[in-house]
């Protein structure tokens, strides 16, 4: 296998402050770069540039590890984008590479050399999903069970709190009639104490 340079740089910018850019699934423009971060790229999902550029090199190396033998499509994009840095145009690029490597390659080769790396990281993108979607319901369920016991804790304490609001008002309503029938009793026996004692002054005298 032909040793390159990095495979991620082929389809992304990884200089840093510069935009994530890919590559178009579009089958009659293969290599043109195409930015992936502007806000409407994502629905609903804020994503960092850090975080795409870790799985562009995920990617990437599935890719590079499934390189094929001899000159196929990733030596020919390695040699686009190097007469593209010279300021080639693409369509310019891709028929200078081809002039030069056609001894080597030819269409049929280097297309069938790139679907087989799309299949490679159409692969990936399903074992992703699939491994994803599998931690997601673990974790999704551990959810349900914690929210189910806390929705059980709070029908618990919910039908607790009406009985002790019961039985606080109950409790209410017999100290307020035991403190209005005290009141009432206090209020008799010191109206009929001050009589007595009146009486008694009147009749007696104080001394």
């Amino acid at each position: 296998m032909k040793k390159l340079k990095s495979i991620a740089s082929l389809f992304v910018n990884m200089e840093e402050g510069e935009e994530v850019e890919t590559t178009t699934t579009n089958p009659t423009n293969q290599i043109k770069p195409v930015v992936v971060n502007s806000p409407s790229s994502f629905k609903n999902t804020e994503t960092s540039k850090e975080e795409v550029r870790k799985f562009v090199e995920v990617l990437t190396k599935e890719i590079e590890e499934s390189n094929l033998d001899g000159y196929d499509y990733l030596e020919f994009k390695e040699s686009v984008e190097e007469l593209r840095k010279d300021g080639s145009t693409l369509d310019e690029a891709i028929k200078k590479t081809f002039i030069v490597v056609k001894s080597l390659t030819n269409v049929k080769k280097i297309i069938d050399s790139l679907t087989h790396y799309q299949e490679v990281v159409k692969n990936n993108k399903k074992d992703f999903e699939k491994n994803v979607s599998f931690k997601l319901e673990e974790s999704i369920n551990k959810s349900k069970l914690e929210y189910e016991g806390i929705q059980t804790q709070i029908k618990k304490l919910s039908e607790r709190s009406a009985v002790l609001e019961k039985e606080i008002s109950e409790k209410e309503s017999i100290i307020e009639k035991n403190t209005s029938s005290f009141n009432q009793a206090y209020e008799l026996i010191m109206g009929n104490l001050e009589e007595d004692k009146k009486s008694i002054i009147k009749v007696l005298g104080d001394k």
